[in-house]
């Protein structure tokens, strides 16, 4: 059935489709073999009007599709649940657990909760699922399980860019492939893997992978532990490495650096920045406790030993 829905809906839905237009919303509600759409509107003075969802639950085979001029908070998305926010769409304080999904469409926007102390709520929370980022801007997710997909594209001549920012890595996988930006404030286990024409940014690691692959790029401002291993054509630098592997200064963990890949270090002060095969590495400075490698025919340079 096609309802076109102009009272808010509370409860539940279970079977059907709703469709909400703007100044309307929902509340409390649970949504089960059914759709909820949202669409909110524009007046030719420039007034907004949304449609809202507020601490909705999209359970087994249940969608709600955040559309243009359209707003969802305190969303929890269950296990075969799909929240799919289209361009013009905006969401935030979601949680997604063990086999949900949540698609960020080109032109969406997940942004985050700032209260009035300045304290910024988190934006997603990975308790297992999926989060496909398809062009759109998310920030400020912890990815405690599950996977963050994220890419762009071109289309219609231009390029769509899909962008992770400010994440929290402690034990999912954020996955960075063509146009796709991914930015880490924390990576503590867990993985990040970029790909061809994916780049991948890790501000402080303590633990866990980066994995850069061919034509893709990974960098590290500081990291304490962990591995960056970057394969064949992709590159790899470490701006602080206080444990980990490349580009930056390296207290500890590794760079490992296969054949036909790129690695670079600023500074080591301790770890290992190893070439496997015909690759490139690069280190301004060793300092004690620190270890370049480099087997045959591979190319190492060190600006600094001291």
């Amino acid at each position: 059935t096609l309802t076109n829905f102009n009272t808010a809906v509370n409860g539940a839905l279970n079977g059907g489709t709703e469709i909400l237009n703007a100044g309307l919303g929902v509340s409390g509600t649970t949504i089960e073999n059914g759709e909820i759409y949202l669409r909110g509107s524009k007046g030719s003075d420039g007034t907004v009007s949304l449609a809202t969802a507020y601490n909705t639950t999209v359970g087994l085979y249940g969608v709600l599709v955040v559309s243009n001029y359209a707003s969802a908070s305190g969303i929890t998305i269950n296990s075969q649940g799909l929240q799919l926010i289209d361009s013009g769409g905006t969401s935030d304080q979601t949680t997604i657990n063990s086999s949900g999904y949540q698609e960020v469409l080109s032109g969406a926007v997940l942004g985050s909760s700032t209260d009035s102390n300045g304290v910024t709520t988190l934006n997603v929370d990975f308790a297992g699922g999926m989060q496909i980022i398809a062009g759109g801007t998310v920030g400020y997710a912890v990815l405690d399980d599950g996977v963050q997909t994220v890419y762009g594209g071109v289309g219609n001549g231009s390029t769509i860019i899909g962008k992770a920012e400010h994440t929290t890595i402690n034990g999912g996988q954020q996955i960075i492939s063509g146009y796709g930006l991914g930015q880490a404030d924390v990576l503590s286990k867990g993985t990040q893997t970029v790909s061809s024409g994916g780049s991948g940014s890790i501000t402080a690691m303590s633990g866990g992978r980066q994995n850069i692959f061919a034509n893709g790029s990974g960098s590290i401002t500081n990291l304490i532990s962990g591995t960056q291993n970057v394969f064949n054509a992709g590159q790899g630098s470490i701006g602080t490495m206080n444990g980990g592997a490349a580009g930056g200064m390296m207290i500890g963990g590794m760079q490992d650096v296969y054949a036909g890949g790129t690695g670079k270090i600023d500074t080591i002060s301790g770890g290992l920045q190893r070439l496997n095969g015909k690759g490139v590495v690069s280190a301004g400075t060793i300092l004690t406790q620190g270890v370049q490698n480099v087997s045959s025919g591979g190319t190492g340079q060190v600006d600094n030993l001291n």
